[in-house]
């Protein structure tokens, strides 16, 4: 039995893997694309800024996103599950198939779409990086964590337009706060010291980490097990360095509580 869970949570994180890469590529060539599009660049003027999106508490971002692609029913079905990661498979699968993109929409609703698209990849791009999505690290600016603000700009220099920031730099000006305006300008220009920011390469294995956390918890299986699945069926980190793949979990943990 322990050997039939151990072969059937592999092949779902793979398969998962498969599908957030997949996404993750698509959502990177659309940018690629509207980079010269005048057109869809305009679009966004019709919409909110997508950094307004990181000021809520990411459940509720989720949320948003559910309702306004209609998928409240596949959320009850994963819900209902005694399998979460079985019936979220099923369900992006039957997604993929039944959605055609071809709803009327007018520019505003076709804006605000956009914005939630852009805003949901940035999220999963700072919980691939720093553990947590963006709507986390706000909540920590908020509290005074200026760590968390430039962890938040080097995923996406537009948050400087979200309130939270845009206050925080407001006092930082009156208060001719030189030090926190340079660190920001670093932060902007992806300068910030290399120690700041994980090496790129273990992106998708951080994400990865928090997949498994959120659907059956980072303690409840072996260090020894997820190498085996993350490392070497998944081949997102050194098959031959278990040391190395727990210092990446114990990193992560550090973060997660921070």
């Amino acid at each position: 039995m322990k050997k039939d869970f151990d072969e059937t949570l592999s092949h779902q994180l793979r398969e998962i893997y498969a599908y957030y890469y997949q996404q993750t590529q698509g959502i990177e060539e659309i940018f690629t694309l509207i980079q010269d599009n005048s057109e869809a660049i305009q679009l966004l003027s019709n919409t909110l800024p997508w950094s307004t999106f990181y000021e809520l508490p990411y459940r509720t971002f989720l949320a948003i996103l559910i309702l306004e692609f209609n998928l409240t029913d596949i959320v009850e079905n994963i819900a209902a599950s005694e399998d979460h990661l079985q019936s979220s498979l099923e369900n992006m699968k039957k997604l993929d198939e039944t959605y055609d993109g071809k709803d009327e929409l007018s520019d505003e609703e076709k804006a605000f779409r956009f914005s939630l698209i852009i805003a949901l990849f940035n999220q999963l791009s700072s919980m691939s990086i720093h553990s947590h999505p963006l709507s986390n690290l706000i909540e920590k600016v908020r509290e005074g964590n200026d760590e968390a603000l430039f962890n938040a700009v080097l995923i996406d220099q537009s948050i400087v337009s979200s309130p939270t920031v845009a206050y925080r730099i407001q006092v930082a000006q009156i208060k001719e706060d030189g030090n926190f305006l340079d660190l920001l300008s670093k932060a902007i220009k992806g300068s910030r010291p290399k120690r700041n920011r994980p090496d790129k390469d273990l992106d998708h294995l951080r994400y990865m980490l928090e997949v498994v956390d959120e659907e059956i918890g980072i303690n409840n299986i072996t260090r020894e097990k997820l190498h085996n699945i993350l490392a070497k069926d998944l081949e997102l980190y050194d098959h031959d360095s278990l040391g190395g793949f727990k210092k990446v979990i114990q990193r992560r943990n550090k973060r997660y509580r921070t």
